[in-house]
């Protein structure tokens, strides 16, 4: 399943609650939304004393059902070699059969799956003058390419004379990639008096422990095995520090919001010699709160170029620059009703809308979902459960 092409959706980790709002909310959240800017911790009701969460969320695309036409090209690389290989006077192979295994493969050509993956576990302690935060988290981004060789649409037809075939001969490929970060970062926060800004200025700062792993193998299509994926003998990876800051104001039903994540740029090389580098991003949002309905707009300042290979921006992921626009209506105060659309404004990627439901009785426990659609066949849905105190 962990095969990928480059039209990946590749952004900042987002759970479900900000994933259903398109991936906004630096500036509209409160503090259940610290991953997005650890400034939010500074925000939160008289009541709010402790939250705990986790989340998972995923995203796929797969326009010709990569996963289902690899198994069936697979399938029929076993039946021709076992036709060739074991020959039945009253079943002989033919033309007709060699002619489908090429055509199976000649499909194959060009063929890709996206996916993404992210896991979240994270501990929030509000306050105004230091707030905390403690997450643990992964997320990962995979692409595979499968590519037909000509050469061996004339291997498969001199079979039929040798009466050989070995389907490891095969020289049509699959070139999977993969690149994975995962992070235990603390988060700290503290809010500043200002005059003219309604409950002040908020900044936060989250140091971390990140780890990049990296994978890249390239093998024919007769022995990929998705099994494989990650296995030791493909991968690398380099482990360091970092940095995120964040800040947040409000002005009467307005907020702003400003977020620098992974100040400091991080490099792995893969098993292939490419050199994969983590680069840091600046978002910033704006949002507005009547009454029971929220509107929020995110946008990335500069494009973010993180593990995009040089020269070669379509071997892995493609540049991205986002502006997320999402909108939230609560209904009786444990219900939200939320909507998103988001924008590659440097025209990488296609859009993607988001929809999702928020349930969070007593405002003590909350389950959140939410969906995502794009372009063909691309989709993605997340999931998150918490518990405040």
């Amino acid at each position: 399943m962990l095969m990928m092409s480059p039209s990946v959706m590749a952004d900042a980790f987002v759970d479900a609650r900000s994933a259903s709002v398109a991936g906004a909310g630096i500036a509209s959240g409160d503090f259940t939304r610290a991953n997005l800017n650890p400034a939010l911790l500074t925000r939160f009701a008289d009541n709010d004393d402790f939250y705990l969460k986790l989340g998972v969320r995923a995203q796929l695309n797969d326009d010709n059902d990569t996963i289902d036409r690899v198994d069936a090209a697979q399938d029929q690389l076993n039946y021709y070699e076992y036709l060739i290989n074991h020959p039945d006077p009253n079943n002989p192979a033919t033309v007709a059969d060699a002619r489908s295994l090429i055509d199976v493969l000649k499909a194959l050509d060009d063929d890709n799956l996206d996916v993404q993956s992210n896991a979240e576990l994270a501990f929030y302690r509000p306050s105004e003058s230091l707030a905390w935060g403690i997450t643990i988290s992964d997320q990962s981004w995979s692409r595979g390419d499968v590519s037909f060789v000509q050469s061996d649409e004339q291997l498969i037809n001199n079979t039929l004379i040798s009466g050989y075939f070995d389907q490891n001969d095969i020289a049509s490929k699959v070139l999977a990639q993969g690149i994975s970060v995962k992070e235990i970062s603390f988060s700290l926060a503290t809010r500043f008096s200002v005059p003219v800004v309604v409950g002040g200025i908020a900044v936060g700062v989250t140091p971390k422990l990140q780890r990049l792993d990296s994978y890249v193998r390239l093998t024919n299509v007769s022995n990929y095995d998705s099994d494989d994926y990650f296995d030791e003998q493909y991968t690398t990876d380099t482990t360091g520090f970092n940095f995120d800051v964040g800040a947040h104001a409000q002005i009467g039903p307005a907020m702003v919001g400003l977020v620098v994540r992974n100040l400091i740029s991080r490099d792995v090389e893969n098993n292939a010699g490419e050199k994969l580098s983590l680069k840091p991003t600046v978002t910033a949002g704006a949002a507005v709160d009547i009454k029971s309905v929220s509107l929020e707009l995110d946008v990335d300042l500069i494009k973010d170029k993180s593990f995009v290979l040089n020269g070669a921006e379509d071997a892995f992921l493609k540049p991205r620059q986002w502006a997320r626009l999402g909108a939230r209506v609560d209904v009786f105060r444990f219900i939200q009703l939320r909507a998103g659309y988001r924008n590659d404004i440097s025209g990488k990627h296609e859009d993607f809308y988001t929809v999702g439901l928020g349930i969070s009785p007593f405002d003590t426990v909350t389950a959140d979902l939410a969906a995502e659609f794009g372009e063909g066949d691309a989709f993605g849905g997340a999931l998150q459960f918490g518990v405040k105190f």
